[in-house]
């Protein structure tokens, strides 16, 4: 995976679609009131792909929608406690197990019930 951000820097990335996103998150992201979480693939991460875009906020994708693989919960929720993320934007809803990770957030799947925000 190749991102180009708009002030020319380039990040390379490997590892599998979560970990590619949540080191492209790293990379391009010091703090982020909001994020976009997807479980989904196809239609699903197109959408969610064009709102993390469009407001200009991380997009981390899950491998494990069940949420049953403590790494993947716990690498998504580092990354969330990192950037201070407070609501998150889901889309292909995870699974229940992924509450845990995400129940302290604001949670949505509609990007116009966010709360108003700053892009990072």
């Amino acid at each position: 995976m190749v991102l180009t951000e708009e002030d020319g820097r380039t990040g390379f990335f490997d590892g599998g679609a979560a970990a590619a996103s949540r080191a492209a998150s790293a990379a391009f992201f010091r703090t982020a009131p909001v994020a976009v979480v997807t479980a989904g693939s196809g239609p699903h991460l197109a959408a969610a792909g064009e709102d993390a875009a469009r407001l200009g906020i991380p997009l981390l994708q899950v491998d494990d929608a069940a949420g049953e693989d403590p790494a993947a919960r716990d690498g998504l929720r580092a990354e969330l406690d990192r950037l201070e993320t407070t609501s998150v934007l889901t889309y292909g809803t995870p699974d229940a197990g992924w509450e845990p990770v995400l129940g302290n957030r604001e949670l949505t799947d509609d990007a116009g019930a966010l709360p108003d925000f700053a892009a990072p």
